[in-house]
């Protein structure tokens, strides 16, 4: 942990001694290029708001992470790379901002416990989306998920809607130690068969009912 939290200072204090060399940079893109960046953020940005706030997400295991990667990797490199004479007086203050995102999301580290667990938290579920997928057809995705560092794996399942997908979220459907999972479907009903590791009746599976 020590280890992390000064490979973590390290990474922030290299990217802000760097950024006041961002100015004498000789490369950047065209004026075209970097409008079409600049949207490109906004439009990456958008949808992962919809995905944190409404619980939609692209389909896919890493569609959404690599899109919420391109917005945050744009945001925060954009002053270096591209030309700001396509920014209003607003948008440079935003980028402005995001420039120096880096410097304080690696510096929560600082903060004894509690920022450590944040940092590692939410770089884990960036990149590490997935821990296990127990079922998996084109309606339905029933996966176990990091979620942080102090707490094991949660599972989460997902109908699928043409591109997209949205987490159902019941409070009774809070299922650990699977074994293996079967679904059928009738109507618009998926019937979830699970069974699990650990159970008094090992053959006799937990039933889930699913509105699609």
């Amino acid at each position: 942990m020590i280890e992390l939290v000064f490979l973590f200072l390290i990474i922030s204090g290299t990217y802000a001694y760097s950024l006041k060399f961002w100015k004498k940079n000789s490369f950047r893109f065209s004026e075209f290029v970097s409008t079409c960046l600049k949207y490109l953020h906004y439009f990456t940005f958008g949808l992962s708001l919809s995905f944190v706030f409404f619980d939609y997400s692209l389909r896919g295991i890493w569609t959404t992470q690599v899109v919420i990667i391109i917005s945050i990797f744009i945001c925060v490199f954009y002053n270096l790379i591209a030309q700001k004479s396509v920014l209003n007086k607003v948008e440079k203050y935003y980028f402005t901002f995001f420039s120096f995102l880096p410097i304080l999301f690696f510096g929560l580290v600082i903060i004894p416990m509690i920022g450590f667990i944040i940092v590692v938290s939410l770089i884990g579920q960036l990149f590490n989306p997935v821990d296990k997928i127990y079922y998996e057809d084109n309606k339905l995705r029933v996966q176990s998920s990091f979620v942080g560092v102090l707490a094991p794996p949660r599972i989460k399942v997902y109908k699928k809607f043409g591109i997209f997908e949205k987490e159902y979220k019941d409070e009774n459907l809070n299922f650990e130690d699977i074994d293996s999972i079967k679904v059928d479907y009738k109507n618009d009903t998926a019937n979830l068969y699970i069974w699990y590791d650990y159970s008094e009746n090992p053959n006799t599976p937990e039933k889930f009912k699913i509105k699609l």
